[in-house]
C-alpha cells in the first residue's frame, strides 16, 4: 500500500524515513522525519524527536560509540512514552528494544533492531508513493553526494511503466550497486529530457 498523494506532508515523510529505518539506514532515516520535525507540535513532534532518538543511537552502535548510543536510548522511551500508535506507528518493540538498548548497547550488533510498522504493515521501499520516495532520494543523496536534481527528476517521472520508479527503488535499498544503478538513472532521465525538449521545438516557430 503507498501512501496517498494527498497525505499531510507528515506521512510521506515519516513513511519514507520508517523505510530507511527497515533497510538499516539509520542516519539516512532521521533526514525525513527532521524536516517535518522542526514544525511539528504535541504527539507528532514527540514521535518524532523519540525517532530520530531512536535512529541517532543505533548509528553510534554501528561507529561502537557506546557510550552515545546508552545515552540516547535512554532519553528515546520518555517521548515516545504513552503515545498509543500515533499515526499508526506501533512503538511498543521500539520502546522495549530502547531498554534493551540502553542496559546493553552491545545487543544491537548482536541482532536487528525490530521493524516499526505502519498501520500493521512493514514500510518498504516499493510501498512509497510519490513524495515518500522524493524524500528518500533526498536522504540517500545527502549521505552519497549524488545530484538530488536527477534524482528528484526520476521521481517526477516514476508515474508509468518505464524504468524510473524500480531503478528508483533499487538506489535506495541496493548500496553495493547504488553508483550503478544512479549511472543508469541519470542517463534515462537525460534521455527524458531530451525526449521532452524535442516536442516542445516541434510547436516553437521562429521569429
Amino acid at each position: 500500500m503507498r501512501e496517498s498523494d494527498a497525505a499531510s506532508p507528515v506521512e510521506p515523510a515519516l513513511r519514507a524515513g520508517l523505510a530507511l529505518y527497515v533497510d538499516g539506514q539509520f542516519h539516512a532515516a532521521h533526514e525525513p522525519w527532521e524536516a517535518v520535525w522542526l514544525d511539528a507540535t504535541g504527539e507528532t513532534e514527540r514521535l518524532l524527536h523519540g525517532l530520530i532518538q531512536l535512529t541517532a543511537a543505533l548509528h553510534h552502535t554501528t561507529e561502537q560509540n557506546w557510550a552515545g548510543a546508552r545515552g540516547l536510548a535512554e532519553t528515546a522511551p520518555e517521548y515516545l512514552a504513552g503515545l498509543d500508535r500515533p499515526h499508526g506507528v506501533e512503538l511498543d518493540p521500539a520502546r522495549e528494544f530502547c531498554r534493551r538498548l540502553a542496559a546493553d548497547p552491545v545487543v544491537a550488533e548482536r541482532a536487528p533492531p525490530p521493524p516499526v510498522a505502519h498501520h500493521g504493515r512493514r514500510v518498504g521501499f516499493d510501498s512509497l508513493g510519490e513524495p515518500g520516495l522524493r524524500r528518500a532520494v533526498t536522504a540517500v543523496a545527502a549521505e552519497t553526494g549524488d545530484d538530488t536534481d536527477v534524482l528528484e527528476s526520476a521521481v517526477e517521472f516514476a508515474d508509468g511503466t518505464g524504468p524510473f520508479r524500480p531503478l528508483i527503488v533499487d538506489f535506495l535499498g541496493r548500496a553495493a550497486d547504488r553508483r550503478v544503478i544512479y549511472q543508469r538513472l541519470s542517463e534515462h532521465v537525460d534521455r527524458r529530457r531530451h525526449e521532452a525538449a524535442d516536442v516542445r521545438g516541434l510547436f516553437e516557430t521562429d521569429d
